[in-house]
């Protein structure tokens, strides 16, 4: 079953760290008012950056190539209507980790 992952949309910018099938993330989050979208910037346990400012939008992957090194084995979704409110992000608008092995498992 697909983990929910805890964001909140009640501040503009803030980080969360994740424990994903053994992998640690940090993820930051930016609501940027002038596109009207939340962004994220994934880094590994040692702050290295993974992928920077990828648009949270339910229509396209949050991470483009899912074999980027530091990444971990699953697939990062997002769910909800697109476009939506700064507010709606945790609750309208969800990121989900769907493990390795349900992604291999189809």
């Amino acid at each position: 079953m697909a983990l929910a992952l805890p964001t909140r949309g009640d501040v503009d910018r803030y980080t969360r760290r994740y424990s994903l099938d053994g992998v640690t993330v940090s993820i930051a989050y930016e609501w940027r008012s002038r596109t009207g979208s939340w962004y994220a910037s994934i880094y590994d346990a040692s702050g290295a950056p993974i992928a920077l400012s990828q648009r949270v939008s339910p229509s396209a992957p949050l991470v483009p190539d899912q074999s980027a090194p530091g990444l971990p084995p699953g697939f990062i979704a997002v769910l909800g209507p697109d476009p939506y409110l700064r507010g709606q992000l945790g609750s309208d608008v969800r990121l989900v980790y769907l493990t390795a092995a349900e992604v291999e498992g189809g």
